[in-house]
C-alpha cells in the first residue's frame, strides 16, 4: 500500500486516487508544529527549531546559485524530503546547512527579508523561499539575526 502526506489536507492517498481521512498516527508533533508555524500562529512564533538551506546538485556552483531557505520545528532532513516529495526533480536535494533558532518563525522571516532587501529573492522559482545567494551570505545573516 502506498500512502503519502498531503500538506494542508485532511486525507491521505491509498492506491490510485482513493483517499482516506488521516488519523493521529499519520500526523506527528513536528508536523503539527510546522503547520502552526506556516499558518503564522502567534504561539508558534515561540517554537524552537531549525533554519535550513538546501539546493540541488545540478544547480550548485561556485559563488551565487539558487538556495532554498526554510524553517522547521522538527527534523530538517525529513522536512526537506517532504518539501521535495511532490516536485518534479530527478535528483536528491543537498542540505547546505542547518542552524538552531529559539524563535524559528520570526528568525526565518528576518533572514528572508534581508535577502529580499538585497534583491536576492527568486520571483520565478517554484516556491516562495528561493534566493540567489551564497551559503556564506545566508550563514552571515543567520549569525547576525540569531546572535
Amino acid at each position: 500500500m502506498c500512502r503519502f502526506w498531503l500538506r494542508n489536507s485532511a486525507s491521505s492517498s491509498i492506491l490510485d486516487g482513493y483517499f482516506r481521512n488521516q488519523t493521529e498516527v499519520d500526523v506527528s508533533d513536528d508536523d503539527l508544529a510546522d503547520a502552526a508555524i506556516e499558518a503564522g500562529d502567534e504561539v508558534a512564533e515561540d517554537f524552537e527549531g531549525y533554519i535550513y538551506a538546501f539546493s540541488f546538485p545540478s544547480i550548485i556552483k561556485d559563488g551565487v546559485y539558487p538556495i532554498k531557505v526554510g524553517k522547521t520545528a522538527g527534523d530538517v532532513e525529513s522536512r526537506i524530503a517532504e518539501e521535495c516529495k511532490g516536485s518534479a526533480t530527478f535528483e536528491q536535494p543537498k542540505l547546505l546547512g542547518k542552524w538552531p533558532a529559539k524563535r524559528v518563525g520570526p528568525t526565518e522571516l528576518a533572514i528572508h527579508n534581508v535577502l529580499k532587501a538585497r534583491g536576492k529573492h527568486r520571483e520565478d522559482a517554484p516556491g516562495r523561499e528561493w534566493f540567489n545567494a551564497t551559503i556564506a551570505e545566508v550563514k552571515a545573516i543567520i549569525d547576525f539575526v540569531v546572535w
